[in-house]
């Protein structure tokens, strides 16, 4: 049954990152294309920046009768020529970033440090006899959840159930 959770995970984990590096180089070629219309991707470009960690604040001079500053996120200057290095820079980390999480999620370290990264991924970071003391409890966690588990089952099938499958 963990077996099957822990699967379910994995190919979630995999599966969100991949499509989120797919939609991240679709959006880069479109803006090395220059395409006339990449204004209208703003917003998903902006919540797969976000969703790498990549996003960031920066000051855009807008002139109207003077010239007024004003911050405004990186994504929101696909179309301004001042920033195409910045925002290529940003695109290729955020490349980076997905292919990372689709790689770390065969790292057999990760799963190791399972509860410590489950933490991590809601902005909370331990400091390392913490993170070994939550790791500890985690792996303890479960393989008492495991134990009752298998009670559990073995009290609800009945012992002759899987021979009664095999005529």
């Amino acid at each position: 049954m963990i077996f099957y959770i822990i699967a379910a995970i994995f190919v979630i984990r995999v599966l969100i990152n991949v499509c989120r590096l797919i939609a991240t180089k679709y959006y880069f070629y479109l803006f090395k294309r220059k395409d006339k219309n990449i204004n209208r991707y703003t917003r998903p470009i902006e919540n797969l920046f976000n969703a790498a960690g990549t996003q960031y604040i920066v000051l855009v001079t807008k002139r109207f009768s003077l010239n007024q500053m004003s911050d405004s996120y990186i994504s929101d200057c696909l179309s301004d020529s001042k920033y195409t290095n910045e925002l290529t820079k940003i695109f290729d980390k955020t490349i980076g970033v997905f292919a990372f999480r689709i790689r770390q999620t065969f790292y057999p370290t990760y799963w190791l440090n399972l509860p410590v990264n489950i933490l991590s991924q809601f902005n909370i970071a331990p400091n390392a006899i913490l993170s070994v003391i939550i790791n500890i409890l985690g792996w303890a966690l479960s393989f008492v959840a495991t134990y009752f588990l298998e009670k559990y089952f073995d009290l609800i099938i009945p012992s002759d159930f899987f021979q009664s499958l095999i005529p």
